[in-house]
């Protein structure tokens, strides 16, 4: 069975509102298709597929954690 090629993570900075206040985490994209939010308030995980974009599924994750989805600076670190 041949191994998944791994291409380098893509890290995106991440503005988010909680309780009124402005927040900062981080999004990153790794294997191409797995999306990992990272906030000081918790992190989640979820699979990008051909028909969701990483502002969509951010902003759900977002939710997730009670939050509000400000912006996403697409400048990859």
């Amino acid at each position: 069975m041949a191994k998944k090629k791994s291409a380098a993570p893509v890290k995106y900075a991440v503005k988010y509102e909680l309780d009124g206040s402005p927040h900062y985490g981080a999004i990153q994209i790794k294997d191409g298709d797995r999306l990992h939010l990272e906030t000081p308030h918790g992190s989640k995980t979820a699979t990008l597929n051909p028909k969701s974009d990483v502002q969509s599924l951010t902003m759900i994750l977002l939710m997730e954690l009670g939050a509000k989805l400000v912006s996403i600076n697409l400048h990859s670190s």
